[in-house]
């Protein structure tokens, strides 16, 4: 969890874009049966301004904004045509799946109960650390025990929503996961504790928060901890599916651990992929955009997308609309650092086989874990010192993420 944010500002300045982590997240659902009869009407016309006939009113909007040219709308029409799928979710049969195999479900509801229990009782507010769409994350004190912990106070309404999310969180016990805790349901209430992590997330540790760039030794830490997590998520067949800077909390003791169960899914036996299409498009593999099947290599890409981030301060495309991101991340190679020359070749040959396009290539998290790169990783001490450099520098002026609360992640 991020600290108290001192600014509402973004960290890299009033002139820059928005983050794309600060855009909604696209989750995309089935279209209505009159959404069907409009898209199956576009058709490819070198006489029309935008290179297409037939578009709806909402894809003609989003195409003339998108700075996309017409001669690469003529060239890559099919592909165009995909982008706007995504981007107004037109995409047919990717409803988020529900997990529905019957072994799963009764896990699930084995390793999270909801209790009903005045959650005051037990914990001492202390602090608020954050409000976003969500619900109000606030630090606070076990009353016997006086341990520290955060919680997510959500209004009762959104429990059917993120049942889920909170199962495969509860489910997921690694020391590279923040820990869940416990969830209380109370009047008109949903509290979810769990650890809380001091020293907040990798975008927090970016850009005009960063004295120093990034050395190779720290992204790799970085990276290897990350993928223990994911290693240990895929062995059970769960996928996160956001892998992103904000989703990767740091302790100011060198801890590195993954966040955010919003988008996260189970496989089952019966359906060992999905198409659904979800998480944040910066970050998204290009399997994921097209709406094709994937597996759990669609996090390797995302976490290779962050590699680049710490590098870069930014995910690659982030001057870009949305539209046009989403057609580069499908129709161009896969994004390299921006000056990948002052970078070794185990790391550039690490981020070859995280962000092969055809994810079929791309190697799995065990895998990946092989890599040479790794063994350039800083040792848990000198990543803490990093950390808290990092922050002792920055000082009152530093800028904290506290948009939402995937930092806290249920």
């Amino acid at each position: 969890m991020t600290r108290k944010s001192r600014k509402k500002s973004d960290r890299r300045g009033k002139n820059k874009k928005q983050r794309a982590s600060e855009k909604p997240k696209m989750v995309i659902g089935a279209p209505s049966p009159h959404d069907f009869k409009r898209v199956a009407h576009v058709e490819v016309d070198p006489a029309s301004s935008l290179g297409f006939k037939g578009l709806p009113t909402e894809w003609k909007e989003l195409l003339k904004a998108s700075g996309i040219s017409k001669e690469r709308v003529l060239q890559e029409n099919q592909q165009v045509l995909k982008a706007l799928e995504f981007a107004t979710g037109k995409f047919g049969n990717n409803k988020v799946p529900l997990l529905t195999a019957e072994q799963l479900q009764r896990t699930m509801a084995r390793k999270a109960p909801v209790q009903q229990k005045n959650p005051s009782l037990l914990y001492k507010k202390i602090e608020k650390l954050g409000e976003g769409a969500g619900g109000i994350v606030f630090k606070i004190e076990d009353k016997k025990s006086k341990e520290i912990s955060a919680v997510k106070i959500s209004p009762k309404a959104e429990l059917q929503y993120i049942e889920t999310e909170i199962a495969i969180h509860a489910m997921s016990k690694h020391k590279n996961i923040v820990n869940y805790k416990a969830t209380y349901l109370w009047k008109q209430e949903v509290w979810i504790v769990m650890d809380l992590v001091d020293g907040g997330c990798l975008t927090d540790f970016l850009g005009e928060n960063c004295p120093d760039p990034w050395s190779e030794s720290c992204i790799a830490y970085v990276m290897a901890n990350s993928l223990e997590a994911l290693a240990y998520m895929h062995n059970k067949h769960l996928l996160h599916r956001d892998i992103k800077s904000d989703n990767i909390l740091v302790g100011k003791d060198g801890t590195v651990k993954l966040a955010d169960f919003g988008f996260a899914v189970g496989l089952t036996s019966e359906k060992n992929k999905t198409k659904s299409t979800v998480g944040t498009p910066f970050w998204m593999a290009p399997e994921v955009i097209e709406g094709r099947e994937y597996d759990s290599r669609c996090d390797i890409w995302s976490l290779g997308i962050t590699a680049i981030e710490l590098v870069n301060d930014e995910p690659p495309h982030m001057d870009k609309t949305t539209l046009e991101a989403l057609l580069d991340i499908i129709t161009l190679p896969a994004p390299k650092p921006k000056r990948d020359e002052i970078c070794s070749n185990e790391f550039l040959d690490f981020l070859d086989k995280a962000l092969k396009k055809d994810y079929t290539k791309r190697l799995l998290a065990h895998e990946l874990l092989q890599h040479a790169f790794l063994q350039k990783s800083s040792t848990e001490k000198d990543f803490s010192e990093w950390i808290k450099y990092v922050i002792e520098e920055g000082g009152e002026e530093r800028i904290v993420t506290n948009k939402n609360m995937s930092d806290v992640s249920v």
